[in-house]
């Protein structure tokens, strides 16, 4: 009889060792996958924001150009439209500064 509960009571103890390994080992496969998970989630952080970086100098750049052109067409169309030679370039330049020189004579509060 003491035989039967001395190897019950090994069986026990061995059955708790291997129950404490696997949750040992349980644990070590858990730590591992959540440092994994924490670098590929660190990883895919930056390469997204590096493609939001990316995909804003694109666009700001596309928005340049277009501006730039905008301006380039829109000043070719106010050239065809007016049309100013040298000596009426000099007059509106001259009728601009005289409206600018009487509008500042006529301020009340002109010198204080």
């Amino acid at each position: 009889m003491r035989e039967i509960i001395a190897k019950i009571l090994g069986a026990e103890a061995e059955g708790k060792k291997i129950v404490e390994t696997a949750k040992m080992e349980a644990e070590h496969i858990l730590a591992e996958a959540r440092v994994k998970g924490q670098e590929t989630s660190d990883r895919l952080r930056k390469e997204t924001q590096l493609e939001i970086t990316r995909a804003l100098e694109e666009c700001t750049k596309a928005i340049q150009q277009e501006e730039e052109s905008a301006l380039a067409r829109a000043s070719g169309d106010m050239s065809a439209l007016f049309p100013l030679d040298q000596p009426a370039r000099e007059q509106a330049v001259l009728a601009g500064l005289l409206s600018m020189v009487r509008s500042h004579d006529d301020d009340p509060n002109h010198g204080i």
